[in-house]
This record gives structure tokens, C-alpha cells and sequence, in this order.
């Protein structure tokens, strides 16, 4: 008798141990249609936001807690980049949806928004120490839904220009309303203004990310060229621009 067949004479079950191991790896994984790098971008964002918040840091690289500094900031940008990307892959990714396909997306997406909008204004309720930067994203998504058929070229080109003339707006933009005799709200009332302008997360910065995230979910992730130009290209410009940031922070001081 065969030993693949129980004494009853049907076939010997498969041994759960390697059906359980294939299940988790498949959950894992996410499936054939999961990118990879992104659910790994997500990961370390959100790890990044809970170092960020409760982590013990500081701005000494020579320690550990000085690595875990380096989440300031980086976590937040981070997260807003994979924000935009996650709007271009529930849209089509490649190939954007139309009609009524794109129209659902956005019914969706605006779901979204105001589930957000109900989850921050919970957090604040329990008066939460951190700065609340959900409210500002579902804002960002409503932004960004007239982008959401734009070619990956030219979102890349308005996520530059934003990039490069927004903080000039943001850093000049309150004192030319005080030269023209206007006053940006301190009192809770100027909604607008302080998620434009002035808040801690403006809009005109802080597009360019969920741009530059759009445009990266409209390309081709699966490309080996694309994915190495990503890393480089992330990789370079960190290096370049932390250095140019550092090298303008330190020139007023040398003086």
C-alpha cells in the first residue's frame, strides 16, 4: 500500500505545518498585485512617526538616540510622500481610472478624508501633546484629487516647482501680508491661512511631497530602472539638500 493513502483509502492529507507556513507568507507578501517597496516605505514611516513621538532622541549622531532622532522630520515627509503614492495606486496606478471608475475613486477617497477629519478631532479631544499632522493629510487628499489624471511627467514638474516656490511663500508670505497691512488670524480662526501658510504642515510645502508621491504611483514601480533610480535619487538628494540646509543655517551664525 501506498504511503501517500490512509488506510481508508483516500489520500493522505496535506501536513498543516506547510499549508500554514504558505499562508503566512502569502499574507505577508500582500499577494501577487502588492508592491513591496512600497509597504515598506509605509512601514518605516509609521515606525518613524511613533520614534518621532515617544522615542527617546537626541542630536547627537554619536549615540543610539541620536540615530533615532534623525525620524523627526524625515517620518512626517516620508509619510506624506506614501500618501500620494497610495492615492495613484487606489486610482489605477499605471493607467488612471475614468468616468465612472475615477468618479468612485474620488467618492472613496473623500471617505477617507472625512474619516481622518473624525479621527483627529478624536485625538484632540484627549489633548494629545504631539502636533496632529492627520487632519492637515485628508486636506492634502482633497488637494490633490484634480491631479489624479495628470501624466507622471508633469506632476513631477508641479511637485518641483512647489518644492522650490513654495517655501519662498511660506517664509516671506506673512511679512508682505504685514507690509500690505493685513494680518494672518492667531486666534483659531484663520483655518485657511494656517493650513496654507502658517501652520506647522502648509500646503504649499507640503504638496510637493504628495505630488512627487503621485507621480512615483503613476510609473512603472515594478521597473529595475525606476526602482534604482528611486533609491540614488532619494539617497542623493537627502545628502544634497540636508547638506545645502545645514551649510544656510550655519552661514547668518558664522557671521
Amino acid at each position: 500500500m501506498s504511503t501517500h493513502v490512509e488506510r481508508s483509502g483516500h489520500p493522505a492529507a496535506t501536513p498543516a505545518a506547510p499549508r500554514v507556513r504558505r499562508r503566512v507568507a502569502r499574507n505577508l507578501l500582500g499577494g501577487p498585485g502588492r508592491v513591496t517597496g512600497a509597504d515598506l516605505a509605509r512601514g518605516i514611516a509609521v515606525l518613524g512617526m511613533f520614534t518621532a513621538h515617544v522615542g527617546v532622541t537626541s542630536a547627537d549622531l554619536g549615540s543610539p538616540e541620536g540615530w533615532l532622532g534623525l525620524a523627526h522630520g524625515r517620518s512626517s515627509i516620508l509619510f506624506a510622500t506614501v500618501a500620494g503614492l497610495s492615492l495613484a495606486l487606489v486610482t489605477g496606478g499605471t493607467t488612471p481610472f475614468a468616468g465612472a471608475a475615477l468618479r468612485t475613486a474620488r467618492g472613496r477617497i473623500l471617505v477617507r478624508v472625512v474619516l481622518l477629519l473624525a479621527l483627529v478631532a478624536v485625538l484632540d479631544l484627549f489633548g494629545t501633546r504631539v502636533l496632529l499632522i492627520l487632519g492637515f493629510y485628508a486636506a492634502y487628499f482633497v488637494l490633490a484629487l484634480p491631479f489624479l489624471r495628470v501624466t507622471p511627467a508633469r506632476l513631477a514638474a508641479t511637485a518641483l516647482v512647489v518644492a522650490v516656490v513654495g517655501p519662498v511663500l511660506v517664509y516671506y508670505g506673512p511679512e508682505a501680508l504685514a507690509r500690505a497691512g493685513l494680518r494672518a488670524p492667531h486666534d483659531g480662526s484663520g483655518a485657511a491661512t494656517d493650513f496654507l501658510l502658517t501652520g506647522h504642515y502648509p500646503a504649499l510645502v507640503w504638496m510637493a511631497y504628495v505630488l512627487a508621491g503621485l507621480a512615483v504611483g503613476r510609473s512603472d514601480l515594478r521597473s529595475p530602472t525606476l526602482q534604482l533610480g528611486l533609491v540614488a535619487g532619494g539617497f542623493g538628494a537627502a545628502a544634497l539638500f540636508s547638506l545645502a540646509s545645514a551649510t544656510l543655517v550655519a552661514g547668518p551664525a558664522a557671521r
